[in-house]
């Protein structure tokens, strides 16, 4: 643009707004005239002073300041910029600008004249370059060599033709949906041909991600046929519309004013709405408006569509890459937005009036807030109230201005002196405890004035350092919460222990005022705010607490305004930061808790903006204006968009945000950028008005408005291999595989290229939310929520968020509290990691003590559940799976296991004991029964015949929340953050889990059936039977057999396996049968622990395991196991060639991790190739591998001797390598056979007689030798098993206890330190005379009583052993125990410091070096020169004792190998030229001294 289109644009736009009004007022004033019939007279109307006169200095002074400055309100760099330019001179090129409205250009030529024939000087002008412009001789050129005008004057002689040359084709548009690769198709292809052989039974989990290959094939052929017939058609329409132009009629079309149907002027009116509203300025929160519709009057509709039609006819329209699958997204899915309002209104609603003149009023509690840190002592109270004669509710907040403190001071039972440190003689009495309250801690904390009394409670638990009765008397001390709580280091001379400084004023508030759950309250004393502190539509103030109680009327819950939200981002190239380009919501402003909703959507309204990167199609506003499905609202930029979302968000005032992985760029993004963006009130995202921004956690910007995240509440509720979006569409709401369509992040760029794409990305937007509104209704998350809410009376936007543990922390809290207990203060963690609340949540599975965990994480500090050794091997037979229904939950109703039943033992490491039966029933026993008989109850109410099947429902949820409250009661004992944590409860509820596993196994065995496998509180039976009917049978004889023993614990029937292949502890594949109702068996598969389901193996190797699995388990075939057997064998056969001859795809080798850490995070990455590929991929192709992503890489020969570790390279690396002359990437074939195929296969086939690793490497294509030697010898990998090289005898046995006897005379004891003496150069023996020189009694009198200590020395080693003294490798630690978890990954964890591992104080290694230390003191035979001059008697004292320490080393396997028995397979044969000359034959003994003096 030139400066003087530049300058025009300036003053244009300056004085827009003057001409609209001068114009606006001439037209009323002519049509007045016009209507009267009289004429126009001029005026001469006195001018108004429109500006100030300055002189030349102040405006050179104003001028300057302002171009330093600036001077534009509110700007935020966008829009004025003040460049310094003068403005008087803008006027006169005015009439040079190019006007759209050539009337308008006109109109402005009259008044201003002709243009001048010479521009003004120093002015640009057209007419000046081409006046400048030389001029060149006219080059002869024909019709043929211009294209463009061949076809043109082929269009008038009525031969319509294009030419080859001409045809332009537009750039594809890239699909923007995740959809099969090429790479993904072949590996399909390549595994169909294995599969074609067997017989798949039907299964979910082992098939869940299979696509089958013909429906690829058949989406690829579908899509370039539908490709060359859209080419054909546009040609065709193209030829057809250029027949019409010819004709005149056609071409007075062209020309005349175009008539629009109603319906297309509808049309254009949105079209137009929305281009007003993408041109709002969102900076001004009054002009947040919508426009309402007008009329439109046809005569301003041009024809410009048409003419551009025209224009582009003789181009080719390649039609775009098809963006669809084989079935595109499912229509039928909007099928949910049909009757929903689509409108949208920013402004904020009148609020219906309510009268708050009442003395009492009732709300509808839902949530609480508070902060005691900011607003100390106060509680915000978030619900709904309902309007006067009306069936809606208005939002509302009840502020409490002060929430009293209660502190429980603990008389110490004598004065403490503070400068002996001890304790006196005197007794300290409640008045004493009050006076130092009164006269020490209320000047710490800076109190006025406090209440106080002498209560008598009781206690339960354990405080550290401090002994607290059982029952005591306490002083109750009350004073405001805006005070600070005394310091808990502080000592006191009468108070041995305060409790209640930990306790918040919402814990205060709910436990004195009874409250469990949303439910009715009743205020009164209140006042109502005017100047409100919250975004809710009415607020109210209370002084304190005892002002709210819980309603004795009890309605229904009201419906709740939900929002379902679902972001798009993309990263933004030039900050490294996410920007939001998308945000769609789905509002249901009448969802209600207690009963079936009819609609799933009421209100719905999406909102899109460009990337700061890109722009908008030319045809964005009419694809937007001409699709129906949904509305949409375009905006030019991200902070626009946020501003209106916010504004929209506000007045639909949610109650509950829904949303799927809060933390994914969903719920984080938005508060992430309209903080950043400094949105005017960003706080309107939660309910409470707040200026300072919160810190990292999502939840604490939604103050006020509840949070339900969908993959949290599935991961609670079901289980599942994924929990991603499509994973769970597939198994809860039944859709096909391809039925939801998915973006890659990638891509999302891409979207922008054409308006088709934009309007798919959009709708594949809002396919996901109504897709997560679903998965929420289907799971029942929130009245599940609400009824577990009211069980435990903790806050439903806590128990939203997965907090199990604090679940059962309120539920206890309740409990303990109506029986007058004082609660155990919650432990404050002062480090800065995240509560693990996963640890609580899962603390009440039972396998989780013991396996599954890290060595970093906290692991409990006592012995888990029993695992029984496996019967290893594959079981053709049925196989009963029985377990105890909620062992650990019955295990303590069953033994009365409570805090109040049982004290904690003095010693950490003793079991208490089980008490009486005479005992009274403890609360957490109590407490769990009565979950268990609330249950039972709900159940029955399910089965009355008249029941309607919402209430049916309702009673469904409630015995679900019921059991889930139960199955978790347990987690509180063993959880080391709960405020309930008692690991000696804990501890005696999985002794007597192990106890009731064995005793079950026993009884089981005295049935005459074989267990064969057991793991926490589930055996498997072998039941050797064929017939379905009689397995179930078995099942129940023995349930009826194992449930008289007990009185609350149950066992029962969980599963039949029709055959099951047991590997090892919790390794195991299975084909399960269930009985449908035609009494027809189905099967399904089941993998447990197996290689093949872990992400680490590639993909070769697991789809190969799966393989030989249906193989091996399938049960339609009915070929013998030696046939199935050879057909594995051609599998891998097959396998081994197909690496040979590189047949195997690239993506099928590749290996899958997960990044811990940022890539640079990681201090040694040498044996960590995926992390090695990331950071190298970071670097050299500017990816963006962070924490959580998951690493792809494949193991090659890159011509160097690293290891393999070293030699992971990405598959696109590979490729790009591909493409050079000089090659030097090669999958590395042999480290797949060797370290991926062949060790899944082996595991898998490891019980099938006939094979072994020899032979299934033999079948891959590997040398056997090298695997067979791994079967027959035992080699070990540790370079530090010192006592395994040769070193002299002193260094060798010098951690061994020396042998020693008394003297049956002197009683003087004999240490034995060498087999002989020397002294004075000669050699004796330890048996011919007394160390004392004084005695003579020869140790050859008292041989036997030498024997028989020598016996008891060896049998003190053994016992030694085997009493499993363990001590923990942590310097800081050096815990001694007998008891110890499973190991992981070869480590015991120590459960005392849960940091470092445990370690043998007497490993096998001692004892068989103590026992061959024996062996060698007494074997003298060794020393041929000195056994010559020792007498006989002597000698056969030594061989004695060689023969008592020979009786035990026969019993070690440990000591010795027979080379004889190694070397059977093996054969020795002599050269032809050893055998010249000698007639010789080498036994196996002769053959290896030879060899090894050879070497």
């Amino acid at each position: 643009m030139s400066d003087e289109e530049t300058d025009i644009g300036l003053a244009n736009s300056r004085s827009k707004r003057t001409r609209g009004k001068k114009n606006a007022s001439a037209f009323e004033r002519l049509k007045e005239l016009k209507q009267s019939g009289s004429k126009n007279k001029w005026v001469n109307e006195e001018s108004t002073r429109i500006y100030d006169e300055v002189d030349e200095d102040e405006y050179t002074k104003i001028v300057s300041d302002r171009a330093a400055n600036d001077w534009i309100v509110d700007d935020v760099g966008e829009g004025y910029v003040e460049d310094g330019r003068e403005i008087f001179d803008d006027e006169e090129g005015e009439e040079y600008e190019v006007q759209p409205n050539s009337n308008k250009r006109k109109s402005q030529q009259k008044r201003k004249g002709k243009l001048p024939d010479e521009p003004a000087p120093k002015k640009k002008s057209l007419k000046n370059f081409f006046n400048n412009k030389e001029t060149k001789e006219k080059e002869t050129s024909s019709v043929n060599d211009d294209n463009l005008l061949k076809n043109m004057l082929g269009e008038l002689d009525g031969n319509f033709s294009v030419t080859n040359d001409f045809l332009i084709a537009p750039m594809p548009i890239k699909s923007i949906r995740k959809q099969a690769t090429e790479s993904e198709i072949e590996m399909k292809n390549y595994m169909e041909r294995f599969g074609k052989k067997i017989q798949k039974p039907s299964r979910s989990e082992a098939n869940g991600d299979d696509i089958l290959n013909s429906l690829l094939k058949e989406e690829r052929k579908q899509e370039n046929q539908s490709l060359k017939r859209s080419m054909t058609k546009e040609l065709q329409k193209e030829n057809e519309m250029l027949q019409q132009i010819d004709e005149p009629e056609a071409v007075a079309a062209l020309s005349l004013p175009l008539k629009l149907t109603p319906q297309q002027l509808r049309e254009q009116e949105e079209a137009k709405e929305i281009m007003e509203v993408s041109a709002i300025d969102f900076e001004d929160e009054e002009n947040l408006i919508m426009p309402e519709a007008k009329p439109v009057e046809k005569e301003k509709f041009s024809t410009a569509k048409i003419v551009n039609t025209t224009q582009n006819m003789c181009i080719q329209k390649n039609k775009a890459i098809s963006t669809k699958t084989q079935n595109g997204i499912d229509a039928t899915i909007f099928n949910e937005l049909q009757g929903s309002n689509m409108e949208v209104d920013t402004t904020n609603t009148v609020n219906k009036t309510i009268n708050f003149n009442t003395e009492t009023t009732k709300f509808y509690y839902l949530d609480a807030w508070t902060d005691i840190i900011n607003r100390p002592g106060e509680i915000y109270l978030f619900g709904k109230v309902q309007v006067p004669g009306e069936d809606t509710y208005n939002s509302i907040c009840v502020r409490i201005e002060n929430v009293n403190r209660h502190l429980f001071l603990l008389p110490r039972t004598h004065v403490y002196d503070f400068k002996t440190k001890s304790l006196t003689d005197q007794e300290v009495s409640i008045a004493d405890v009050y006076q130092e309250f009164d006269e020490r801690i209320t000047k710490e904390i800076k109190i006025t004035s406090f209440k106080s009394r002498k209560v008598y409670k009781s206690f339960a638990f354990s405080v550290s350092n401090v002994h607290v009765p059982l029952e005591s008397e306490y002083l109750e001390v009350v004073y405001s919460g805006k005070y600070p709580t005394p310091n808990l280091k502080n000592k006191y001379s009468t108070i041995a222990h305060i409790f209640g400084t930990n306790t918040s004023p919402i814990e205060t508030f709910i436990l004195e005022r009874k409250i469990k759950g949303p439910c009715w309250l009743d205020v009164k004393n209140f006042k109502v705010v005017e100047a409100s502190s919250s975004w809710t539509k009415n607020q109210i103030t209370c002084p304190d607490i005892n002002c709210i109680s819980v309603s004795t009327e009890q309605k229904p819950p009201p419906p709740l305004t939900i929002a379902t939200l679902n972001v798009k981002c993309i990263l933004n190239s030039t900050n490294n930061r996410n920007e939001i380009v998308q945000l769609s919501c789905l509002v249901n402003d009448s969802f209600h808790l207690d009963k079936p909703n009819e609609k799933l959507v009421t209100r719905q309204f999406t909102g899109i903006t460009r990337p700061s990167n890109k722009n908008w199609p030319i045809d964005i506003m009419s694809a937007i204006s001409n699709f129906k499905r949904f509305k949409i609202f375009k905006f030019d930029n991200e902070r626009a968009l946020l501003t209106w979302f916010l504004s929209v968000y506000q007045n639909i005032d949610p109650d509950l945000i829904v949303t799927f992985d809060s933390n994914d760029c969903q719920l984080d993004i938005i508060c992430n950028r309209i903080t950043l963006l400094k949105i005017p009130n960003w706080s309107r995202i939660g309910r409470l008005k707040i200026n300072q921004i919160p810190g990292k956690k999502v939840m604490e910007f939604f103050i006020g408005r509840m949070v339900c995240d969908v993959k949290l509440s599935a991961q609670e509720l079901i289980k599942s291999r994924s929990y991603d979006l499509g994973t769970l569409c597939q198994r809860i709401l039944k859709i096909k595989e391809d039925e939801r369509q998915e973006i890659l992040y990638d891509n999302i760029p891409y979207a922008y290229d054409a308006s088709s794409s934009i309007i798919e990305f959009m709708e594949i937007n809002v396919q996901d939310c109504i897709y997560i509104s679903k998965l929420m209704v289907e799971l029942n998350i929130l009245p599940l929520a609400l009824q577990i809410t009211n069980i435990a009376g903790n806050l439903m936007s806590r128990t939203l968020q997965g907090g199990r543990s604090e679940r059962n922390e309120f539920l206890l809290m309740h409990a303990f509290y109506e029986k007058q207990y004082i609660i155990p203060d919650k432990k404050i963690w002062k480090d800065n990691q995240k509560e693990d609340e996963e640890e609580g949540e899962n603390a009440h599975d039972t396998t989780t003590q013991v396996a599954g965990t890290a060595a970093g994480k906290k692991k409990a500090a006592y012995t888990g559940g029993l695992v029984l050794d496996p019967i290893k091997g594959f079981y053709e037979s049925f196989i009963l799976l029985m377990d105890f229904n909620s062992l650990y939950p019955s295990i303590i109703q069953e033994y009365n296991i409570c805090y109040t039943t049982i004290a904690p033992p003095n010693d950490p490491n003793d079991l208490p004991t089980i008490p009486d039966s005479s005992v009274e029933q403890g609360i957490l026993p109590r407490q769990i029964r009565r979950l268990v008989e609330s249950r039972r109850d709900v159940k029955s109410l399910m089965t009355k015949p008249n029941v309607t099947p919402e209430l049916k429902m309702q009673y469904n949820i409630r015995q679900l929340a019921l059991k889930l409250t139960a199955n978790s009661m347990y987690g509180c004992l063993g959880f080391s953050r709960s405020r309930f944590y008692a690991p000696h409860l804990a501890a005696l509820v999985t002794f007597k889990g192990r106890d009731i596993l064995m005793a079950t196994k026993t009884l089981v065995e005295k049935l005459n059936h074989n267990v064969i496998y057991g793991d926490t509180d589930s055996i498997m039976i072998n039941t050797r039977s064929q017939n379905y009917a009689e397995v179930k049978s078995i099942g129940t004889n023995i349930k009826k057999a194992v449930n008289t023993v007990y009185k609350h614990v149950e066992l029962d029937i969980d599963g039949v396996y029709k055959k099951l292949l047991l590997l090892k502890k919790k390794k195991y594949a299975a084909v399960g049968v269930t009985q449908k109702d035609d009494n027809t068996l189905d099967y399904t598969y089941e993998f447990k622990g197996l290689d093949i389901v872990r992400r680490d193996w590639s993909k070769i190797a697991s789809d190969t395991g799966k393989l030989v699995l249906n193989t091996l388990l399938a049960v339609d075939s009915k070929k013998e196991m030696d046939e199935r057997i050879d057909e594995i064998f051609d599998i891998l056969t097959q396998l081994g060639k197909d690496f040979n001859e590189d047949k195997i795809p690239l993506p099928m080798l590749e290996i899958t991790k997960q990044l811990t850490k940022a890539p640079s995070e990681y201090a040694d990455m040498s044996s960590l190739p995926h992390v090695q590929v990331a950071d190298r991929m970071n670097v050299q192709k500017n990816r963006r591998f962070k924490k959580g992503d998951m690493i792809d890489y494949i193991i090659c020969e890159d011509g160097t001797d690293n290891p393999a570790p070293k030699r992971g390279y990405h598959i696109d690396e590979i490729k790009a390598d591909a493409e050079n002359e000089t090659r030097k990437l090669k999958v590395d074939k042999f480290y797949y056979l060797s370290q991926q195929i062949h060790p899944v296969i082996s595991r898998l086939l490891e019980p099938i007689e006939g094979i072994d690793s020899a032979v299934i490497a033999e079948k891959i294509g590997l040398d056997p030798k090298d695997f067979r030697s791994k079967i027959k010898t035992t080699r070990s990998d540790n370079p530090d098993n010192d006592h395994l090289m040769i070193k002299t005898n002193e260094k060798k046995y010098r951690t061994c206890e020396k042998f020693s006897f008394p003297c049956v005379a002197c009683k003087q004891i004999h240490f034995v330190a060498a087999p002989l003496k020397k002294e004075n150069g000669k050699v004796s023996s330890i048996f011919e005379k007394c160390t004392n020189t004084e005695c003579k009694v020869r140790p050859l009198e008292y041989l036997p009583l030498i024997k028989n200590y020598l016996r008891a020395a060896i049998v003190k080693s053994i016992h030694r052993f085997y009493e499993n003294w363990f001590v923990c490798d942590n310097p800081m630690c050096n815990y001694n125990t007998q008891n110890y978890s499973w190991a992981i990954k070869g480590n015991l964890l120590c459960l005392a410091c849960m940091e470092g591992n445990l370690q043998r104080t007497y490993t096998n290694e001692d004892l068989n070096m103590q026992i061959d230390y024996y062996n060698f003191m007494f074997n003298i035979r060794t020393y041929e020169s000195e056994v010559s001059n020792l007498s006989g008697d002597v000698v056969a004292a030594y061989d004695m004792m060689l023969q008592t320490v020979a009786e035990h080393l026969e019993n070690s396997n440990y000591f010795t190998v027979e080379l004889k028995h190694k070397l059977v397979d093996y054969e020795y044969k002599l050269s032809d030229e050893d055998q010249k000359g000698t007639d010789k034959k080498l036994n196996w003994k002769q053959f290896f001294a030879e060899t090894y003096a050879a070497a």
